[in-house]
């Protein structure tokens, strides 16, 4: 499974104030508050630990009603489908800035410094996002390599990805349940991977209940 790392992340006061939705041409950044951007910046440049792991998969067949890959597992949001009718790999990416900014941004919460928490969240959420762009353009090149291109991206919790097709793609790529170095879970479902087997991950209700060792009514 290829694992791509150091991957470039630019970060900018003014990048951070976009992400967080404001327009600098309505209201531009206080020339005062650069000054915590700037060290929120430095601070997250420091702690990131950018990478991406993934696997292309062979698409058996495409029906109108979903898409079938070579290993028998399918996806069946209506988008996916149409988008990938003539498909013939399926990329599934993980993204990450590791462990450590989040982190950071959580023990900045946990001390009021509220101000502080809120920007190395935004610096880590932008940071993901530049990670997945450059992945992107990894995958681009594979696909021209060999005389193909490349569609759209979809990532789970979208509209267009539903929570079955959410079941299959962490099936799919089954590393561990915790992004922190020092949990007992983070290569937690390793082994199994290593054996091409996967574990299951219902999302369904029914599917939750058939494997349900307790319950708690709130």
């Amino acid at each position: 499974m290829p694992i791509l790392r150091d991957l470039p992340i630019v970060l900018t006061p003014e990048l951070m104030y976009a992400h967080q939705g404001r327009s600098a041409t309505a209201r531009p950044l206080p020339e005062h508050a650069r000054a915590a951007y700037r060290r929120a910046i430095e601070q997250a440049l420091e702690l990131a630990e950018p990478a991406a792991l993934y696997e292309l998969f062979d698409v058996a067949s495409v029906d109108g009603k979903r898409l079938l890959l070579a290993n028998g597992q399918a996806l069946s949001s209506a988008l996916i489908v149409q988008q990938l009718a003539r498909a013939k790999r399926l990329a599934v990416a993980v993204c990450t800035v590791g462990a450590r900014l989040p982190a950071a941004s959580s023990e900045a919460f946990r001390h009021d410094d509220s101000l502080r928490g809120f920007l190395l969240d935004t610096a880590g959420s932008l940071a993901v996002g530049m990670v997945s762009l450059a992945l992107l353009e990894h995958l681009a090149g594979l696909a021209r390599d060999n005389g193909q291109s490349t569609s759209f991206s979809i990532a789970p919790g979208s509209a267009e990805c539903t929570l079955e097709d959410q079941r299959v793609v962490f099936d799919l790529l089954p590393v561990g349940v915790s992004e922190r170095p020092d949990s007992p879970y983070r290569l937690s479902d390793y082994e199994l991977w290593e054996k091409a087997q996967l574990r299951p991950a219902p999302l369904s209700r029914a599917k939750v209940e058939e494997i349900a060792t307790s319950r708690r009514d709130l």
